[in-house]
């Protein structure tokens, strides 16, 4: 997510591979922004890091089908989700537009029907 993601700003200039160089000498995400701000003209997005966490918890969180359900459900579930904002459920799929989110099994079923035909 660091060399480029659609759910968060770009730091211009940081590509795949030095951004996989600098996490396996960092380790985490913050020691990276640290090293890039300190030691580099490279410039990060204002709020980058906050946007990130959201972006992460997007990745980890997401709703998919599981055909056993039935339903949707998280690809890894959440555990304490207590200071979770609205715009962190957004980004996971909990509510769009204020409304809670949660598709039938009819409709995947019909989905998966007009996509075979």
């Amino acid at each position: 997510m660091l060399s480029g993601c659609d759910y968060l700003p770009s730091i211009n200039g940081l590509g795949l591979k030095t951004a996989h160089k600098l996490l396996r000498k960092y380790k985490t995400v913050d020691k990276v922004l640290q090293y890039i701000r300190l030691e580099t003209s490279l410039k990060i997005p204002k709020d980058y890091l906050k946007f990130y966490r959201i972006a992460e918890l997007a990745f980890l969180h997401q709703k998919v089908y599981d055909p056993l359900s039935e339903r949707l459900v998280h690809l890894h579930p959440i555990v304490d989700s207590a200071g979770w904002t609205p715009e962190m459920r957004a980004y996971v799929g909990w509510f769009v537009r204020g409304i809670f989110l949660e598709f039938s099994a009819l409709m995947f079923t019909s989905l998966a029907i007009l996509m075979t035909w």
